[in-house]
């Protein structure tokens, strides 16, 4: 899969500011005459910055979504047959589905200003 040069320098310069920091806490701990395996503190510093970026990738996913309804016109006849949802895109046959404050599908919360 194609990643951009912007990317894939922003990863390249993240990691060196983990390496830092993992070695300016490695001598923060030395300092305070912790006896303490280099390699094992990496490895336990790495574990949590993995775990923080998972719970956090995790935490925006289960976040609420938000949008709007919208009409939805017949293309023949150009007679209201519905609503969309403006965050799945899901179309309801129910006409009186518009006063509903969430998405039967997604479970998008309707409370979006109209643009």
């Amino acid at each position: 899969m194609y990643k951009s040069p912007v990317e894939m320098l922003i990863a390249d310069i993240q990691h060196q500011i983990a390496k830092e920091q993992d070695e300016e806490i490695y001598k923060a701990v030395v300092h305070y005459a912790v006896n303490v395996d280099k390699e094992e503190l990496i490895r336990a510093l790495k574990y949590d910055r993995d775990q923080y970026e998972r719970g956090y990738a995790d935490g925006r996913s289960d976040a609420v979504a938000h949008g709007v309804w919208h009409k939805y016109h017949d293309y023949f006849t150009n007679r209201q047959v519905g609503w969309i949802c403006t965050n799945c895109s899901a179309v309801t046959s129910d006409l009186s589905n518009g006063d509903t404050p969430f998405c039967p599908h997604c479970g998008a919360m309707m409370d979006n200003e109209e643009e």
